[in-house]
């Protein structure tokens, strides 16, 4: 009987050792299901928490372009900038305006005072685009520039019957000149002007008709275009002319303040000046502009 006892005993304790046995390696199992699972959660994190930095940092680096596109450009250079209505038009205005309803962006035409309070606008970023101005280095410390969108010849102007021979600036020594205040006439001659001529400036575009007028200049430096519409404008058309050699021909730009967030548009804009901006259009532009400036003075 005893025996039998202890056989029993044997017998069950072998089969609760082999349950034992089972259950700690479902255990084992069951831990390292555990364990690859975690390892799984754990990657999953790590590329979303990635995911979420690159999307934050490419929040910060994309552009912010607060809409809409400020413009503003030279209140008084007809045909190729000038205001009607209060608002800038003319042909760079015009070639701006195409440029950004091509790409889509939408813009505001803004008056922003004389041209050289227009300059000091972009300069601290009040407005984002002058639409219309010249290269040179004191400006493109603060103005990013698109190519050239038209020539413009700037000539001499004095008045009937004072003309005097002009090949070169050195012709120019020894006279007296007039200027709008702001103007910019090219890196060459904007340096010969400050280191040899005596020119004066002058805030409004008549009074420097008036002061060749009363022969308290002998010439006034200014674009041809501009020049032939403003002396129509004020009463001079017959009174004053122009030599006939240009002092320069320089090249009219688009410009995009610094610290504006529109500045990654410039190859975009290059592009539209590129393919679409030619002498036709150019033509039409200032045929066009022409009009518009005579009607607003009838």
């Amino acid at each position: 009987m005893r025996e039998y006892c202890l056989d029993i005993i044997c017998t069950n304790y072998l089969k609760i050792s082999q349950a034992g046995s089972a259950v700690q390696g479902d255990f084992k199992k069951l831990n390292r299901r555990v364990f690859s699972l975690s390892i799984g959660l754990m990657k999953i994190r790590l590329i979303t928490g990635v995911l979420l930095v690159n999307l934050v940092v490419n929040a910060f680096l994309q552009p912010i372009t607060a809409s809409p596109l400020r413009i503003s450009c030279h209140p008084d250079y007809p045909p190729v900038m000038f205001l009607h209505q209060e608002k800038p038009a003319g042909i760079t205005v015009d070639v701006a305006t195409r440029a950004l309803d091509h790409l889509g962006i939408e813009y505001e035409l803004v008056f922003a005072g004389p041209w050289k309070r227009v300059q000091q606008s972009a300069k601290v970023g009040k407005i984002d685009m002058i639409a219309g101005l010249y290269f040179n280095k004191e400006r493109d410390q603060y103005i990013d520039f698109t190519v050239p969108v038209v020539d413009d010849p700037t000539v001499i102007f004095v008045w009937r019957n004072k003309e005097f021979k002009y090949n070169t600036l050195e012709d120019l020594k020894g006279k007296e000149g007039t200027a709008n205040l702001g103007d910019s006439f090219g890196i060459k001659v904007d340096a010969f002007i400050e280191e040899h001529l005596s020119v004066q400036r002058t805030v409004t575009i008549d009074s420097n008709f008036r002061l060749l007028e009363i022969g308290r200049a002998n010439y006034f430096i200014y674009g041809l275009l501009p020049g032939k519409a403003q002396a129509l404008r004020y009463g001079y058309g017959d009174l004053v002319k122009s030599l006939p050699i240009p002092l320069a021909i320089e090249k009219i730009h688009l410009g995009i303040s610094k610290k504006s967030s529109f500045r990654h548009l410039i190859p975009k804009i290059n592009d539209y000046i590129k393919m679409y901006i030619n002498e036709k259009m150019i033509a039409e532009l200032s045929e066009k502009n022409l009009k518009i400036f005579s009607g607003k003075t009838q």
